[in-house]
């Protein structure tokens, strides 16, 4: 309620605003702390793992940018394949 009501004023705003570049800051290190070898293979030792992880990031991205679809569903789909792949 209270946010609700206050969601207009400037130092509601000034602080959302401040907080926008943290939380990507937060989402960019964790995106780059799962790129190891651990997730995504080793190029040289398994290709086909890589190449199949770098797949299923690339599905991701377009069904969700084109295709809208939801983030929970994708994240069960890539999730499952994995699974049977590796």
């Amino acid at each position: 309620k209270f946010l609700m009501r206050y969601k207009n004023h400037s130092a509601v705003e000034s602080t959302f605003q401040g907080l926008r570049p943290a939380v990507v800051g937060l989402l960019a290190a964790a995106a780059l702390l799962l790129m190891n070898e651990e997730n995504f293979g080793n190029i040289s030792k398994t290709p086909w793992q890589f190449w199949i992880s770098v797949g299923l990031v690339c599905f991701a991205m377009i069904a969700h940018r084109v295709y809208k679809t939801n983030p929970i569903l994708i994240m069960l789909l890539c999730g499952i394949t994995g699974m049977l792949l590796f």
